[in-house]
């Protein structure tokens, strides 16, 4: 059996390059570094997994469609890499089922791919939406609660429930949380309408491939969950995975209610205090320390005294009291950086307490806490 047909370089190149990034690189299981394409008369469907996570590509965006419908088995980074250095225009594809060869071919090139078992393809998990929680989120709106959370997981796989993003509602509002026992982001992502309370940790590799999804091809993202397993659908793109098992940290006690000293900040202004103090925390582990001087009408942001010298940042604010706290300087950075808008507001209650991160006083939205770090400093 043959079968022809011809698709735009830009077309496939979009495509291709999510799938072959969650491609598998395990030698004990070369078969994920594949790619399966299905090819029918209007329609291609590509699939790849690392069993972790999959994902479905589909697009219509194919003519002069001749033969058979047929599925085939290619390599995925040789695949995406010719593609990538193919001239723009059309790409006529070209399949020999005898000879389990690929054809490309444009006005300047030819190539042709060995093929693989297409039969020997890892397959993809089903989920019936009917059983499944189901709600959606504003693809924008889904990539900024990303940008805010999902640095804060942990990477300690010894501990996976905490390595992953607590997706999780209270009072019909729907949150997202992280945190690697250091630091934590909570936050609000939308209202929740869902039939059942949602309380699921997914993978943070889950996460960092639907975040690389979210673009200009949906404005709606569409999550299923069930008790094993979650799927998202988002424009011609489906996404799988299974979740992780286990009950995540009560993570909302460990978030200062009422901090006694709320500080707002510049954000770059804080932000340059800290780089140039953190160029003299290096001997100590990045540890710098935060004082908040109700006398001097200032925050100090100060280093450790160093074989190499020290520094003293001051930056005028109004402080309500006085307070004295230690802080990982790349942690803090994080947290800031993490807030929209040029405004930031420091929480504290004292030096052994976190201090929180907000976006301004009265907004609960998004917080962002740090652990101080205790000693004698």
């Amino acid at each position: 059996m043959s079968t022809q047909f011809t698709i735009k370089q830009s077309t496939l190149k979009t495509i291709l390059s999510p799938l072959v990034h969650i491609t598998g690189e395990s030698s004990q299981l070369p078969i994920t570094k594949n790619i399966l394409i299905q090819i029918a008369a209007d329609e291609l469907t590509l699939k790849s997994t690392n069993l972790s996570v999959g994902l479905i590509q589909k697009t219509k965006k194919i003519t002069k469609f001749t033969g058979d419908e047929t599925t085939i088995l290619v390599l995925a980074k040789p695949l995406l890499e010719l593609i990538t250095n193919l001239p723009s225009g059309e790409i006529t594809i070209s399949v020999n089922d005898e000879q389990r060869t690929m054809t490309i071919k444009t006005d300047q090139n030819l190539t042709t791919l060995q093929l693989s078992n297409a039969d020997e393809f890892p397959i993809l998990p089903e989920i019936e939406e009917k059983d499944a929680i189901q709600f959606s989120i504003n693809a924008d709106i889904l990539k900024s609660v990303v940008s805010k959370t999902i640095f804060a997981h942990s990477n300690d796989m010894s501990r996976p429930i905490i390595t992953g993003i607590y997706f999780n509602t209270q009072d019909s509002k729907l949150y997202a949380a992280a945190t690697d026992g250091y630091r934590l982001s909570d936050c609000l992502i939308s209202d929740y309408s869902g039939s059942k309370d949602l309380k699921t940790i997914l993978p943070f590799n889950f996460v960092g491939e639907l975040n690389s999804l979210l673009g200009d091809n949906a404005d709606e993202v569409n999550f299923f969950i069930t008790d094993e397993s979650v799927k998202v659908t988002l424009g011609n793109s489906v996404l799988f995975s299974n979740i992780i098992d286990g009950k995540y940290p009560d993570y909302r006690t460990l978030i200062p209610k009422s901090p006694s000293i709320n500080i707002v900040l510049d954000k770059e202004a804080l932000l340059g205090a800290i780089r140039t103090t953190a160029v003299f925390a290096k001997e100590s582990q990045g540890v710098i320390i935060l004082k908040a001087s109700k006398k001097d009408k200032a925050l100090i942001v100060k280093s450790l005294t160093t074989t190499y010298g020290e520094n003293t940042a001051t930056i005028p604010t109004n402080v309500s009291d006085d307070c004295q706290i230690s802080l990982n300087s790349r942690y803090l950075t994080d947290g800031i950086n993490s807030l929209s808008g040029d405004r930031v507001v420091l929480g504290l209650t004292d030096g052994m307490r976190p201090i929180s991160l907000k976006q301004a006083v009265d907004d609960n939205t998004y917080t962002h806490i740090i652990m101080p770090i205790r000693g004698e400093y």
